[in-house]
């Protein structure tokens, strides 16, 4: 064998090795478990009680939790991962006010819950070893459930529980800190428009 060729084969063998080493520092690989939690915004129901007793002469107060969104991604390749993805937002209003025309006082308290299982894909398309950029679509079932309570004759009482289709969709970043722990953010539609947290990666 001659010099030139030995040359080449280094030369080669080299560049294999190279585009390996990338390969496998790669971000999100085949078998990859990933665990997320993260948290949302905005709480719409909550958002809308606020701006609605805003400047009203009311005993009132609103709280919330969420959107709260926990995910698993397993990977099927180095480009694909499948998974399951759980969403919850709830709102709760309570209120209390004197009616100007019998004087007498009554309560309100309002209570919506929302939650959603979703089986979701993901598209990755970055090769870095930290960032993992991807495109995620979701489809599943939801479950809900409003409730109104009060004393009030004029207002009527509410107790409904619900379920329907499930539906997500975002694209996404994870930044890794550590070769397992990072950060990540979602822009997009999934209880709520934008959403950030911890992952975890096995």
């Amino acid at each position: 064998m001659n010099i030139k060729k030995l040359f080449s084969l280094t030369i080669l063998s080299v560049l294999l090795l190279i585009n390996q080493q990338e390969v496998k520092a790669q971000a999100f690989q085949q078998e990859d478990f990933v665990f997320s939690l993260g948290y949302g915004t905005p709480n719409l129901t909550k958002a809308v009680f606020k701006a609605g007793i805003a400047g009203q002469d009311l005993n009132a107060s609103v709280s919330g939790l969420g959107p709260l969104h926990v995910k698993v991604e397993y990977g099927i390749s180095d480009v694909i991962g499948i998974g399951l993805s759980i969403n919850h937002v709830s709102t709760k209003f309570n209120a209390q006010y004197m009616d100007d025309i019998d004087n007498k006082n009554y309560f309100a308290n309002y209570n919506y819950n929302s939650t959603k299982f979703n089986l979701r894909t993901n598209f990755h398309f970055s090769k870095s070893d930290k960032l993992d950029a991807y495109w995620g679509f979701g489809v599943g079932y939801g479950i809900g459930s409003v409730g109104l309570s009060t004393n009030d004759p004029d207002l009527e009482e509410v107790d409904i529980d619900a379920g329907g289709l499930g539906l997500e969709s975002t694209l996404g970043i994870r930044y890794y800190v550590t070769e397992n722990i990072g950060i990540y953010s979602e822009v997009g539609f999934a209880k709520s428009i934008i959403q950030f947290g911890l992952n975890y990666k096995l």
